[in-house]
């Protein structure tokens, strides 16, 4: 026969399987709950990372477009600056050739360029150095 002892312990461990029980619903309940707005946060973080990708192919379309339109303009100016240079430059019938300046010239200030009160003055590299 069953003894009081043993219905006791059978009751101890029902209540306490029922207590279980209870705080693992709570507890699903509440994971529940977090799933589901980690779900939302999910969802928007997916939106917000579709909208940057949009973004960064327009970004990209035009930065490109950009660099394009930057190598056009480049082009344009080294064609614009070739064709100047060659029409700025004289044809061969046309070229003058460099008076030539003996080696041994030197260059002098004659005495009626001095101003009386003046004489010339070697210079020190310093007092020339204007940088």
């Amino acid at each position: 026969m069953i003894k009081l002892d043993q219905v006791q312990l059978l009751e101890n461990r029902v209540e306490k399987a029922v207590t279980r029980i209870a705080e693992l619903t709570s507890e699903n309940s509440m994971l529940k709950r977090q799933n589901e707005e980690l779900a939302k946060k999910n969802a928007e973080l997916d939106e917000l990372v579709s909208l940057f990708e949009e973004d960064q192919s327009r970004i990209e379309e035009t930065i490109q477009r950009t660099l394009n339109r930057l190598n056009e303009v480049e082009d344009t100016v080294h064609q614009t600056a070739a064709m100047t240079a060659q029409s700025s430059q004289p044809s061969l019938s046309q070229h003058i050739p460099p008076q030539e300046v003996p080696q041994d010239h030197e260059t002098s200030i004659e005495p009626s360029f001095i101003p009386d009160n003046e004489t010339p003055q070697e210079q020190s590299p310093e007092q020339l150095d204007i940088f």
